[in-house]
């Protein structure tokens, strides 16, 4: 006997579109994506940290800095700033081995420290990011981590975000594009997290110098000074394209490096060689019978032309040729390219034609130059 089944009509492509799918409000928006395009950009594939150095592994000009001029380099590519009246140390910090409260596992983090000082210091953090017009109209998010030694109450902190158009550019100075909800600071190590919308750069104008002058500036800030004797620790800073943070991108030191290289170039640094004698320059000769010209070529192309960046005193450098050596008085700054920079050294008397070089004789003995953004 024949058994004759009816069942209603469906359409299946309907009945697929409603299956209950596990997936989460990111997952949705894969699924949604029409083009691979459009899917790199949802997953943040790809380079993504903005900042340079933000794991704070590179410290060419030294690893402390106690009451230096305000504001101040520190760690490559951040900036400090510091009253005139205020006290402030910055220094390089190093995780413990296996600590599990930041990840990824980093080996350094940054501390800026008040102590000692009354209750009028300004904490505040700077790093300004090359080309202001690559965030015409984005969504950015930046994340880090913090703590202090004192806990950080009533939402005093957030960063600002502030688009700079270079010389001759309009409008002159900085503006404001951007701010981060105010938070609180613990005293254990926390994660933090902000999306922040950055509006296009339509009716602006560059500087005269192009892109390479203009710049993204990332500004911690506070709508108050910090109390006395206290510190700030950060570390793992990133900001990339987005509403959303992916895991911290980590990168080689060495690319890290060759990243920091194009905004400052350490040349010599005595006190990274036991007996100070570091050697500096190539072979030259004496342009003179004092006055030696030595071109120094920058491992890659910097930002703008250098200035020069030296620790000088009686004795810290000194001139080798024909089995013997004087000692230099001054380092002077000839000419500057982004590729080749021109200095000469004084006051080391020689025949002309005498070749020679330049070696550090002493640990504070340093050349280096610099391509980094003005504070502003």
């Amino acid at each position: 006997m024949a058994v004759r089944v009816t069942k209603p009509e469906f359409n299946v492509r309907e009945k697929l579109t409603e299956l209950d799918l596990p997936k989460g409000n990111h997952g949705t928006q894969l699924l949604k994506s029409n083009t691979l395009k459009e899917t790199c950009e949802l997953v943040g594939s790809g380079r993504r940290n903005l900042l340079i150095n933000g794991g704070f592994d590179v410290w060419q000009r030294g690893t402390t800095f106690t009451t230096p001029s305000a504001p101040y380099c520190a760690a490559d590519r951040w900036n400090i700033y510091r009253a005139s009246s205020s006290i402030t140390t910055t220094t390089r910090q190093s995780f413990t081995l296996g600590q599990q409260e930041v990840p990824g596992n980093p080996k350094y983090f940054m501390r800026v420290d008040n102590t000692p000082d009354a209750d009028g210091t300004w904490i505040e953090i700077v790093q300004h990011v090359e080309d202001v017009t690559q965030f015409s109209d984005k969504w950015v998010t930046l994340s880090f981590w913090m703590r202090s030694n004192k806990p950080q109450e009533n939402n005093q902190d957030y960063w600002g975000f502030y688009y700079n158009f270079g010389t001759g550019g309009s409008p002159s100075g900085s503006m404001l594009a951007g701010i981060t909800p105010h938070f609180d600071i613990y005293t254990q190590w926390s994660y933090y997290e902000f999306p922040v919308y950055l509006p296009d750069i339509q009716n602006k104008t560059l500087g005269t110098d192009g892109v390479n002058t203009s710049s993204m500036k990332i500004h911690l800030l506070r709508q108050s000074a910090v109390d006395a004797d206290t510190y700030y620790d950060i570390a793992n800073v990133q900001l990339e394209f987005g509403r959303g943070a992916t895991p911290f991108e980590k990168r080689s030191y060495g690319e890290e490096l060759a990243l920091c290289q194009r905004y400052y170039h350490l040349y010599l640094d005595s006190d990274t060689n036991s007996s100070d004698q570091a050697p500096t320059t190539p072979a030259v000769v004496y342009n003179s019978t004092s006055l030696i010209w030595c071109p120094i070529q920058h491992p890659l192309p910097m930002r703008i032309p250098p200035s020069l960046d030296k620790v000088e005193g009686s004795d810290y450098f000194r001139v080798f040729y024909n089995n013997t050596n004087a000692a230099v008085n001054a380092i002077v700054l000839s000419r500057n390219s982004p590729l080749v920079t021109e200095i000469y050294f004084t006051g080391a008397s020689g025949t002309q034609g005498t070749a020679c070089w330049l070696r550090g004789n002493h640990a504070d003995a340093k050349i280096g130059f610099a391509a980094e953004f003005a504070w502003d």
